[in-house]
């Protein structure tokens, strides 16, 4: 791929997003927005989550990749994002429910953004675990 006036291919980077929901509400909004802003020249996008949803059908218009499965937050030997991670330049974790896209993100070595939005939330769960 080269970018328009240049003389330079490009190479064209795989990000993933993964998401807990595909509902109307404030995360998965969110995501969809920061998706729509990405940089389709320099970008390839593939979301993943567990549930079809009013948001799927919007990143499916944007001409996106979904990948279901329905546990895929949930399953404890993380094998679908064991599976799909490592394919990817960047994960992008929505919310503190993807925790476990973290966890195999940074074990494959792959770039990880946690956009974390329930920070009261977020501050019990990590005391928690501490």
């Amino acid at each position: 791929m080269r970018i328009a006036g240049g003389t330079s291919p490009q190479t064209l980077r795989r990000v993933l997003f993964i998401s807990h929901e595909m509902t109307l509400s404030g995360a998965p909004l969110a995501l969809f927005y920061l998706l729509r802003s990405l940089d389709r020249v320099r970008w390839q996008a593939t979301v993943a989550t567990p549930e079809r949803g009013p948001i799927s059908t919007m990143i499916e218009a944007e001409a996106v990749e979904i990948v279901l499965d329905e546990m895929l937050l949930l399953d404890r030997n993380e094998t679908t994002l064991r599976r799909i991670v490592p394919q990817f330049d960047l994960v992008i974790a929505n919310t503190i429910a993807s925790w476990r896209a973290i966890h195999v993100a940074r074990a494959a070595h792959v770039p990880v953004i946690w956009y974390v939005h329930e920070t009261n939330v977020a501050a019990r769960f990590f005391t928690a675990i501490d």
